[in-house]
């Protein structure tokens, strides 16, 4: 909803782009989720998708994906595998 900046639960969303890490799914199979999930029409070159594998240096990479696409909506699948281990 965001990305296309449709309401969501009957509130307005600002439109914008999209970070979104998934450390559990796999990209086609989350585009498969957006697609059944009504989003059929949204562009999806304004969602920026990190699946799979923990990146190196999550600080650093969240940072640059920030600067780089200056998101409405980050989206963080999920917060503990995303983290370093302590």
């Amino acid at each position: 909803a965001v990305s296309a900046g449709r309401s969501f639960l009957d509130r307005a969303t600002k439109s914008g782009p999209v970070v979104y890490y998934s450390m559990e799914e796999r990209a086609p199979a989350i585009k498969e989720q957006f697609l059944l999930h009504g989003a059929a029409d949204v562009d999806l070159t304004r969602i920026f998708l990190s699946a799979g594998a923990r990146p190196r240096k999550p600080y650093v990479e969240l940072r640059n994906a920030i600067k780089e696409h200056r998101p409405a909506l980050v989206v963080i699948d999920t917060m503990a595998r995303f983290l370093p281990k302590a």
